[in-house]
């Protein structure tokens, strides 16, 4: 008896829901995340908890430490990272 393949195929990436594949939607890069953190910040700055919240779900597959600290300073209104 076979057993069935439980892995994802190599290259694939995990979407939102445990989605595998093309409908995980692209990769994307650093500069990707970057705008999102300064769309984070504006965000913040504007109370609008909706949209803050919205931007943290697509930062969450792209944070990384760097990302994640320039969050930090960019939030404490730290500018030096730019």
């Amino acid at each position: 008896m076979q057993r069935p393949d439980i892995h994802a195929p190599t290259g694939d990436r995990a979407g939102p829901a445990g989605q595998v594949g093309p409908a995980a939607g692209p990769v994307q890069s650093q500069p990707d995340a970057g705008r999102l953190v300064e769309h984070i910040v504006l965000a913040v700055r504007e109370a609008d908890d909706a949209r803050i919240r919205l931007l943290l779900e697509q930062l969450v597959p792209l944070a990384d430490p760097h990302i994640l600290l320039l969050l930090r300073s960019r939030l404490c209104g730290d500018t030096s990272d730019q």
